[in-house]
Order: C-alpha cells, then structure tokens, then sequence
C-alpha cells in the first residue's frame, strides 16, 4: 500500500476530495484533515504512515505551550506540559546543551521522551544561533524546520530511510544530528562544512542540491528504485514553500500519483516565500504565503513597472574609454570596473559597460561598443549558453564579427567548484578582477611585463 504524508500551508483547501485533486496521489486509504499547528508553518493535512504525526503533534504542543500560543488548544490533547521549560536567551557564549551533548547521531535520540525531544529543539536552535553568529550562514530556514528535523529522526532511520531537503539550508539541523556538529564552526568555509546536503560529506546526506525544487522528483526516483530492489525504506522529500513554486515541483508530484509509489513529502510554508524579490525600487522583503504571493505579484504595480523597464532593456556606460570595452552582466560589473582600474595602471583605456538585461539586449549599446573598440570582452557568473552567447549571436547576426573586433566571452567554467569565499570561488573560476584584465592584455597582445604586473 502507498502512503503519503503531506505537511501543507493552510491555505484554502476544503476538502479531502480537494487535496487528493491538487497533489495528484492515489493512495488506498483516504487522506484525513489534522488540526493547525499555528506559529509553526505547516499543518498536516494528511497521513498513512503510523508514528510521525504523533511525535510532530507532541513535540509542537510542548514547544507551543511553552511559547504560550494561545491556539495550542486546537491540537485536542491533554497531554501533560513539562513546566521547566524556559524561554531561551541567546548570547555571544556557547549555551548549555545538556542533551544534544549525548547525541552524536540520530540513533541516539530514538529513546528520548517528547519533553526531552522538545528540550532537544531548543538546544539545537541555541547552538545554530551560535554557530551561525560566528561563521555567517543561513539562519532562519533552518530554525524554522528545528521541531520538523527532530520529529523526522526520531522516527526514520536515515541513512536507509532518505530524508532529501529542499532548499538545502533548511539542513543545518539535521547536520549537528547526523555526525556532523563538531565541524560546524566551518560551514560555508574553504574546506568546511557545504551549507547544503552534500552527499561526500554524509552517508545521511541523500541527494546534494542547494536551489531548488527537484527534492520531489528526486525522492520519487529513490523510491521507485527502492521498490525495484524489494526494500521497504522511506523516503522523505521536504520541500520549501519558495521551492513549491517551480513548475518542476508540481510535474514531480504529478508523476507520482501516476506512479503510485510509497512516497513522503513534506511541504513546509512558513507563510512567507524565502527567497528575497526585486523591484525597480531595489530589494523587497519576502512576500506573503503561496497563494496570496502569486495574486499580489500579477497585480502587482511595481510589477508592471519592473515589466515596461525590461522592455527598453537599456544598459548603460560606466566608465569611457578606448580600444577596449569590457561589457558586464551582474553583480561581476564591480570586478570589470576593478579590472579596469588595474588596466589603467598598465597604460590601457578600457570602457566599462553594465548590460543591466540579458534579454532584451540593448543593440545600440553592443553595436556602438563593438565598432567603436579593438576587444569587446563580455564577463558574466552565469554558464555557457547564457548571456555571452546572446551577444555573440547578435553580433553575428548584424555582421559586426565580419570586422576586425576581437570578442571573447568570460563566463563560470563547466565544472564543479567547491564551495569557499566568494573571492576565493571566483578565483578558481577565473573571473576575479586580474583574470579579466590579464584576458584584455593577451587580446591587445601586450608584453609579459605588463602581465606580470597583475600577478
């Protein structure tokens, strides 16, 4: 028999008859409505598999009842509240954690009561709070899913059950739990602890991905190759509510209520979409939950500006010079405008230009750079087939390489690169603000000196 568990955004659905529509999962037994878990970002909306939703509803009525939510009565319980539970007090010192102290991996925690469990959460957010103060990192959506990450090691058994996070700095929780917590102070640093699943680093890391929404689709391949096999192992598929927004999340569920396979996803909202938006304005904090998000963004006035400002898809010139122009796409502007500056201390003018658009292209800026310069050098974070190949069609295509213009294009390389600094990241990819300069100077042909300067 299948079976599903979905943690789900209470939003507007109203009907059992409704969610088994929606998601696209057949299951043989009907999906049932659970009580909200206010204050928490996700409600179980349905579930076939024995044990989970009972330790999630006992951990959350402890930690709720100790936050005194006032709702918590909407959880229909009477279980009995530890009372020496305290509210927790963050500071620069390392806090006191007397039973993650005795957890070195998940095995460790399956004896723990639910008061200790619920103990357990609010030692791990204090020594996230900790770690992350020190070392820098993704902070909320890992505190957001601290009850959630506890619950899911309590009852499965990773690495054989596979728990896949979506985003992946959701995780961090689920590091310190899985063998991890002594290397902690290196996340995000060179030769560190990746800020995301990286299956190298864990066997309880089961797929390694960082952004986004290909945990469901992933999931449903490890559970239909565990039912090749004749295993009977879950597999957990957790996924954001910005992740959930991706067209690849909704065609994953949808091959999996074809499938039919023994799958678990887990969708938790925290009511506010993580990722960040822009406007013409500059950064926006998160919108609103899932369904109001997408309404207010069509309506959006600022939207519709953001949408005529892309149609006249102007870029614009930094910085003038001659012989050479060095176009921009991003946030890379700042290392051309710094490769600029050290051209200048070797004796070449460059033209610094930010594209602002990859698409439109501002064919007036490219043709103008392009006739007006000996090197056009377009530099970009992205891949190959991204913004430089734009350019390098429409040059193409208005006969401006037919001249005697030398154009390269600057872009992230087509490998792995592991995860450091920035400064040290790009580095390694070549696009540092000395790359992009030593590429000008090989291009106007100048003497070894001249690169030697750079080094």
């Amino acid at each position: 028999m299948s079976s599903s568990l979905i943690l789900s955004p209470a939003l507007d659905i109203v009907s059992d008859h409704r969610i088994k529509k929606m998601c696209s999962i057949s299951t043989n037994t009907p999906l049932r409505m659970n009580k909200s878990y206010k204050g928490f970002g996700y409600v179980v909306v349905g579930f076939l598999f024995k044990g989970i939703d009972k330790v999630i509803k006992n951990i959350l009525f402890h930690a709720s009842a100790a936050k005194g939510d006032k709702s918590i009565d909407q959880l229909n319980t009477s279980m009995p509240m530890d009372q020496d539970l305290q509210k927790l007090e963050f500071s620069d010192k390392k806090p006191s954690t007397p039973i993650l102290d005795t957890i070195n991996y998940p095995i460790h925690m399956k004896n723990l009561s639910t008061q200790e469990l619920v103990k357990l959460a609010d030692e791990l957010r204090a020594e996230i709070v900790h770690t992350v103060s020190k070392t820098g990192g993704h902070l909320s959506a890992s505190l957001g899913v601290t009850e959630l990450t506890v619950a899911l090691h309590h009852v499965f058994n990773t690495p054989e059950d596979k728990i896949i996070w979506d985003v992946g700095h959701q995780a961090y929780v689920h590091k310190i739990l899985t063998g991890r917590r002594s290397k902690m102070h290196t996340i995000r640093q060179t030769s560190g602890l990746a800020g995301f699943p990286k299956r190298d680093e864990s066997v309880h890391d089961a797929f390694g991905a960082g952004h986004s929404s290909t945990s469901i689709s992933a999931g449903l391949g490890m559970a239909v190759g565990q039912e090749l096999l004749g295993k009977k192992n879950r597999v957990v598929a957790v996924i954001g509510d910005g992740a959930m927004t991706a067209g690849q999340a909704y065609e994953a569920m949808n091959n999996a209520g074809y499938l039919d396979t023994n799958l678990i996803i887990v969708l938790n909202d925290n009511k506010q979409v993580s990722l960040p938006t822009a406007t013409v304005d500059g950064p926006a904090p998160p919108v609103g939950a899932l369904s109001r998000a997408l309404t207010r963004l069509h309506s959006s006035r600022k939207l519709r500006m953001l949408r005529e400002a892309a149609k006249v898809g102007r870029g614009r010139v930094v910085r003038e010079g001659s012989r050479v122009a060095i176009l921009g796409f991003g946030t890379i502007l700042q290392s051309c405008v710094a490769a600029g500056d050290l051209l200048r201390e070797v004796g070449v003018s460059a033209t610094i230009a930010d594209a602002r658009f990859c698409k439109p292209l501002d064919g007036e800026l490219i043709r103008s750079l392009a006739r007006e310069h000996e090197v056009l050098l377009t530099v970009e974070e992205g891949s190959i087939g991204g913004f430089g190949s734009h350019v390098s069609h429409f040059l193409a295509l208005n006969g401006l390489l037919e001249q005697n213009l030398k154009w390269r294009a600057m872009m992230l390389p087509d490998r792995y690169i592991e995860h450091g600094s920035q400064k040290e990241q790009m580095e390694e990819a070549g696009l540092s603000a000395r790359h992009i300069a030593a590429t000008v100077l090989s291009l106007i042909g100048e003497n070894k000196d001249a690169l030697h300067h750079l080094c």
